[in-house]
């Protein structure tokens, strides 16, 4: 079966599985993500969430796992858009034009390499003009990367992690643009991928190649395809496949112990056989587009000799869809503790994973028709469901919709209490937008001023 032919039934199969189920709402985004099966690597793509400007402050600094010797990041950016690019192509259907921008003394020499039109190509460059210095911590003995058997390489702590603490920071060595893998032929993404690729320090071309691969084919899209989060940039709303290897480390896990997951994949390369592809939006996934950086935090305490994971999937999903999303995309059946579990324990998970659906559906709709037939103790229902199902990286939500929906019944103290585990717990779950975590903030503050207070007596009245 020929690559596209592949990709082609891999993406209708996951558009299938990703929206059974899934509910989308404007005020909280949703999680899912990514893994390769490989004897020597492990890799993961988890899409993206843009809402909120990230920077690492000393507090972070201090507690930041550290991955590679220290080193003061230097910015270059003096290349313009007119004399960066290194090759460009043309295409007559659709009529476009997609370049080559490289940026090898990007983050202190790591590098970065972009494809994508010119037009867009300046919401990119704007970014890695806005980008901040990262200083990596001296030593690397927080963990340690172990090869695990039927696992691949995965990365083990040498130190505890409490809940909150930032594990991971780094930035993208590639960023393509999808719409450019749709609108390519085949031969004309491979060349523009292989020099964007070839303009990257020989160090950071190492660590892109020794990305494992899924789908086969040509090396450095199987290694966007397999490894690929997707984000945007600036107002355009195009979309963009990134590259962040040491992301690339975190083994898959259903309950993992860190916060970085999203739903949705980075499958644009079966685009050029016509089809149409639109990412869903995601939740919970620290990548800030102003400044390319992307975070890991723990979503829990992590012992000493504990491998650090994170889901592929939408943790809220069932043990038989969560199977099929990840067979399918990443060519492994997981075997993590929930899915090892016995016949009758995942039957009593999934059943609390369905109700938990049918209360989103109705908890998540701030209308007032939900307003005068939802009770809000269904809110509390949520809450403890996601306790027990351990979804430890998605709290937040829940506590952020019991606050809301106490706050509607004009319960004042249960109002500042939910609000306020949703504060508590929002590191871990930080892209889900800075709009929201100041919205929690002044709810646990001051209710009788929020848009929420009185919402169901209001309701009842219309």
């Amino acid at each position: 079966m020929n690559l596209a032919l592949l990709l082609s039934e891999l993406f209708l199969l996951s558009t299938r599985l990703c929206y059974a189920g899934g509910f989308e709402v404007p005020l909280i985004a949703e999680t899912q993500g990514s893994q390769a099966k490989s004897s020597l690597n492990t890799t993961c793509s988890a899409p993206y969430n843009l809402s909120k400007r990230l920077s690492i402050s000393e507090y972070e600094r201090s507690r930041m796992c550290p991955t590679e010797p220290e080193m003061e990041f230097v910015e270059n950016t003096s290349s313009s858009l007119t004399n960066n690019p290194r090759e460009c192509i043309t295409t007559s259907n659709p009529p476009a034009n997609y370049c080559v921008y490289a940026f090898p003394d990007f983050a202190g020499g790591r590098g970065l390499s972009i494809v994508a039109s010119p037009s867009v190509a300046s919401s990119v460059i704007s970014a890695i003009s806005n980008s901040e210095p990262l200083h990596e911590p001296r030593t690397s003995n927080a963990f340690y990367e172990k090869l695990l058997p039927g696992r691949g390489i995965g990365l083990i702590c040498n130190q505890t992690f409490q809940r909150g603490d930032l594990i991971l920071a780094s930035r993208p060595l590639l960023i393509v643009q999808e719409r450019a893998m749709s609108d390519l032929s085949e031969t004309d993404r491979s060349r523009l991928q292989q020099l964007s690729v070839a303009n990257l320090p020989e160090k950071s071309r190492n660590l892109l190649y020794n990305l494992a691969g899924q789908f086969g084919g040509e090396k450095i899209e199987d290694v966007l395809l397999t490894n690929g989060f997707s984000a945007t940039f600036g107002d355009s709303k195009e979309g963009f496949g990134i590259v962040v290897p040491e992301a690339a480390r975190l083994n898959h896990d259903c309950r993992p112990n860190v916060g970085a997951t999203a739903p949705g994949y980075f499958v644009p390369g079966s685009c050029h056989i016509g089809c149409s592809i639109r990412l869903p939006v995601n939740a919970r996934f620290a990548f800030d587009p102003h400044t390319l950086m992307h975070k890991v935090h723990a979503t829990r305490i992590i012992e000493p000799g504990e491998e650090l994971t994170f889901s592929y999937t939408d943790e809220k999903q069932t043990y038989p869809t969560r199977q099929q999303v990840i067979e399918a995309h990443w060519g492994f059946r997981c075997s993590c503790r929930l899915c090892s579990a016995s016949e009758d324990e995942r039957l009593q998970s999934d059943n609390r994973l369905r109700r938990i659906a049918v209360l989103r559906k109705s908890l998540f709709s701030f209308t007032s028709h939900s307003f005068r037939i939802t009770s809000s103790d269904l809110a509390l229902e949520l809450v403890s469901l996601y306790e027990e199902e351990g979804l430890d990286g998605v709290l937040a939500e829940a506590y952020m919709v019991a606050a809301l929906w106490q706050c509607a019944s004009e319960k004042i103290e249960d109002t500042k209490k939910w609000a306020r585990l949703a504060v508590d717990n929002w590191l871990v779950w930080e892209a889900g937008g800075e709009t929201n975590l100041q919205a929690m903030r002044n709810l646990a503050r001051q209710p009788q001023d929020h848009w929420c207070w009185a919402a169901k007596r209001r309701a009842s009245m219309e």
